[in-house]
C-alpha cells in the first residue's frame, strides 16, 4: 500500500521520455493513470488509458476533462525543445515553444484546477520545467529557456492562489536527460562534434556528475513531490541536473 494507491493521475507528454517514465512510476505506485499525448503511433503502444489530445487546443482539453472528470495528480510533461539564440531563433519556433510549453501547461492546469475546485477535492500538480530556465542556461536555447522560466513563474502563482484549497503546485527542473528525443538531437550534431560516440561523450562530460540523467530518476522525484509525503511543499522548484547549475 502506498499513499498514491487509488489516486487518479494525469500525465501529459506521456508517450515518450520523462512523461512515459512518470506514467510508469505512478502506475507502479498504485495510481490510475490517464495518459495524454499527440503522438498517435507512440500512444498506440501504451495502455488503454492513453488519450490523443492536443494540449494547445482549448476545446480538446476542456472536452477531455468534461468526459473523464477530475484528477488527484497532474504531471505536466509535454514540451518541445527548439534551438537557436535570439539572433537566429525564428518567430515560428519561439511561438511554438510558448504555445506548447506554456499555453499547453496553462490550459491543462486550468482545467484540472477548475475540476478540483468544483469537486472540493485536493490536487497535486507537478510541472516539468528545466534547469535551462531562470535557474541556468545553455547555448542556443533562447525559446526553450524562456518558456521554462515561465513555467516556474506559473508554478509559484498557482501554488499561492490556491494554497487554501488543498491544491499544491511544484516544479521539477531536470538537467540533461538521456531520452530518445535527446539522442535524435545529438545525432543531428554528431558530425560537427566528431561522430556520434564523441557527441555522446561531450553531452555526458558537460554534466559535473559525469553522465546524463535518466527518465526514471526524474520520475522518482516526481513521484515523491506528487505524494502526500511532502504535503507541506508547494511553490517550489526542485533541481535534478547532475550539478549542471552549480
Amino acid at each position: 500500500m502506498t499513499d498514491l494507491e487509488g489516486a487518479t493521475a494525469l500525465v501529459t507528454g506521456a508517450a515518450n521520455g520523462i512523461g512515459a517514465a512518470c506514467a510508469g512510476a505512478l502506475h507502479a505506485a498504485g495510481a490510475s493513470v490517464r495518459l495524454l499525448d499527440i503522438d498517435q503511433p507512440a500512444a498506440d503502444k501504451l495502455r488503454s488509458t492513453a488519450h490523443i489530445v492536443d494540449i494547445t487546443d482549448e476545446t480538446a482539453v476542456q472536452a477531455h476533462f468534461a468526459q473523464h472528470g477530475p484528477v488527484d495528480i497532474l504531471v505536466n510533461c509535454a514540451g518541445i525543445v527548439p534551438g537557436g539564440s535570439i539572433a537566429d531563433c525564428s518567430t515560428a519556433d519561439f511561438r511554438s515553444a510558448l504555445d506548447v510549453n506554456v499555453t499547453g501547461t496553462f490550459l491543462v492546469t486550468r482545467a484540472a484546477v477548475r475540476e478540483a475546485l468544483a469537486a472540493g477535492r485536493p490536487l497535486s500538480i507537478v510541472n516539468i520545467a528545466s534547469v535551462i530556465s531562470s535557474i541556468a542556461t545553455a547555448p542556443d536555447r533562447l525559446a526553450y529557456a524562456t518558456s521554462k522560466a515561465a513555467i516556474i513563474g506559473m508554478t509559484k502563482s498557482v501554488a499561492l492562489d490556491f494554497i487554501k484549497d488543498g491544491i499544491r503546485c511544484n516544479a521539477v527542473c531536470p538537467g540533461t536527460i538521456d531520452t530518445a528525443a535527446l539522442r535524435e538531437r545529438i545525432a543531428t550534431r554528431s558530425e560537427a562534434l566528431g561522430g556520434e560516440t564523441r557527441a555522446l561523450e561531450v553531452f555526458n562530460n558537460r554534466q559535473p556528475i559525469g553522465r546524463m540523467g535518466t527518465p526514471e530518476e526524474i520520475a522518482q522525484l516526481v513521484l515523491f513531490v506528487a505524494s502526500d509525503r511532502v504535503g507541506f511543499m508547494t511553490g517550489t522548484e526542485l533541481t535534478a541536473d547532475g550539478g549542471f547549475s552549480l
